[in-house]
């Protein structure tokens, strides 16, 4: 996703809050935010529009996405509840953010003790570039390695067929190679 997007987003979220007057009571802080978050957005424009490119990439676990889900709303309603005057409205989200911030601590301790997937030093992106490259080069085993631990860290079925087809096809392929190098070995 680009960057730009991003801070066009937060200026449009800012701008449509300035207009419709959300918290009235917090009017120099509202427009402190709007005027914050178009400078952030005009900056970004002036550098996209001048060759520079920032791009958000990466593998997000959808565990995680979860988690920062559940701690942006326990946050938000946070906030809600920090900046609300009426007494159950601030009640409400206090409760709203206790139970999200509850169950961002729940799902935290879940996912750490039950992880399903094995405790892996690469990310599914690396392990698919590293059975890649082990299979360009010939070592067979290595990217079979590689597809075999990224099977176990992936969700989908579809994506778990899709591995499983091309360590068939290694397999096989390392059969033949193996079979094929034997009669010449043989050879006086």
């Amino acid at each position: 996703m680009d960057l730009t997007v991003v801070g066009f987003v937060i200026a449009v979220v800012g701008i449509v809050l300035q207009l419709a007057d959300a918290f009235p009571a917090h009017r120099e802080i509202r427009q402190a935010i709007v005027l914050l978050s178009l400078g952030v957005f005009v900056g970004i424009a002036a550098s996209a529009a001048l060759g520079a490119k920032y791009e958000i990439t990466g593998n997000i676990d959808r565990r995680f996405a979860l988690l920062y889900g559940l701690a942006a709303g326990a946050a938000l309603f946070g906030i809600i509840a920090v900046l609300v005057a009426d007494e159950k409205r601030r009640e409400v989200a206090l409760v709203i953010a206790g139970c999200a911030g509850g169950l961002f601590l729940l799902s935290g301790f879940a996912i750490g003790l039950g992880a399903s997937t094995p405790n892996s030093r690469y990310s599914t992106d690396e392990l698919l570039l590293l059975a890649n490259e082990a299979e360009r080069k010939g070592q067979y085993d290595t990217a079979l390695d590689r597809l075999k631990e990224l099977q176990l860290m992936v969700e989908a079925s579809s994506s778990q067929e899709a591995i499983q087809r091309r360590i068939d096809r290694i397999q096989a392929a390392q059969g033949r190679s193996a079979f094929d190098a034997a009669p010449t070995a043989m050879k006086p």
